[in-house]
């Protein structure tokens, strides 16, 4: 098997990326990594095919696996899951402050919300609306109704 690994590789702004270097060395021993990247092309200087474990098998399309976390490291990893579907690996509960990033990125203020009411239905818009002025209001919404189906609907698997 190989698999194409997405994740923030900075481990100095990111517990996922340091996850991702303590980790690969041992995925290494079962599968073949064919790439470790942040989603925008960037490659982790700090990891090698060739590191003692299993190089990636020719001619076998790569598995890929998307780290998501509630970070806006994570846009770039979640842009690309939309143009290659793969196995999304979710290390938060709540994807509420990323859909707000990608909201202010693609300079449509409303879309996170919009998200949240396709998940949750209108009857969340109220809160939704008061979270934006209200801490409490925040951290109820954030508890009741964590946002994540925008970030791994068209995922092979969570």
């Amino acid at each position: 098997m190989n698999i194409s690994w997405f994740s923030p590789l900075d481990a100095a702004s990111s517990e996922i990326a340091r996850y991702s270097e303590q980790l690969l060395p041992f995925l290494q021993q079962v599968a073949g990594v064919a790439v470790v990247e942040d989603g925008s092309g960037a490659s982790a200087g700090w990891w090698s095919p060739a590191d003692g474990g299993l190089l990636p098998e020719p001619g076998v399309a790569p598995l890929p696996v998307y780290h998501i976390g509630n970070n806006p490291l994570h846009l770039p990893i979640y842009q690309r899951s939309l143009q290659e579907p793969g196995l999304v690996v979710l290390h938060d509960l709540s994807l509420v402050d990323l859909a707000r990033h990608l909201s202010h990125d693609l300079e449509q203020s409303g879309l996170w919300k919009d998200q949240m009411c396709r998940q949750y239905g209108d009857e969340v818009r109220a809160l939704v609306n008061r979270s934006e002025k209200s801490v409490a209001d925040y951290n109820e919404m954030v508890a009741r109704y964590p946002l994540f189906q925008p970030f791994v609907a068209g995922a092979m698997g969570v």
